[in-house]
């Protein structure tokens, strides 16, 4: 069980000094369509993501801010976060709805940019998202190109951890 432990470590270590996931092996037939549809994808929403930064930028990463300032000890930041956050959230989209009002002059129009504003933080963090999973991707594309030795080591090391579980999983007794 130590040896699956040690080549699961050095496996996912090796990965992340790529700045690769263990989703490229799984999806290699699908890359070059998933990339243009990506693309298209980020490009139409590209919009709602400047809104939603513009919108959203201040309250999230004022609580991170104030963690780093109130503690150096990692395990108090994120309590610390997520109560200058209940503070920050309110109060931006509070001066945030109150600007839009004074600026359109219209309830109906301030109702729609108040529903807006976490709506458009939630798509800033899944379009982040996709844009980092995008990255994995690209990395992993020019890697199979470069150094297709090593991807091939790579997928092998994989398949013998796979191989390494599955053996393992016999050895447990039936329940």
């Amino acid at each position: 069980m130590k040896t699956i432990q040690v080549k699961l470590t050095n496996y996912l270590d090796n990965l992340k000094k790529l700045h690769l996931t263990d989703a490229i092996f799984t999806q290699s037939k699908q890359w070059y369509g998933h990339i243009g549809i990506t693309l298209l994808g980020l490009l139409i929403g590209f919009p709602l993501y400047v809104f939603g930064l513009i919108t959203n930028y201040l309250p999230y990463i004022l609580p991170s801010k104030i963690a780093q300032l109130i503690s150096s000890d990692i395990t108090y930041r994120a309590p610390i976060m997520m109560t200058a956050g209940v503070l920050t959230f309110p109060l931006c989209y509070g001066l945030e709805i109150w600007g839009a009002h004074t600026f359109f002059q219209q309830h109906w129009l301030t109702l729609g940019f108040a529903l807006s504003l976490p709506i458009g933080g939630y798509f800033v963090l899944g379009y982040w998202d996709v844009v980092a999973r995008l990255g994995h991707l690209w990395q992993a594309l020019r890697l199979f190109r470069q150094k297709p030795t090593l991807m091939q080591s790579l997928s092998d090391e994989r398949a013998e951890i796979f191989k390494a579980f599955e053996a393992a999983k016999g050895l447990l007794p039936k329940t």
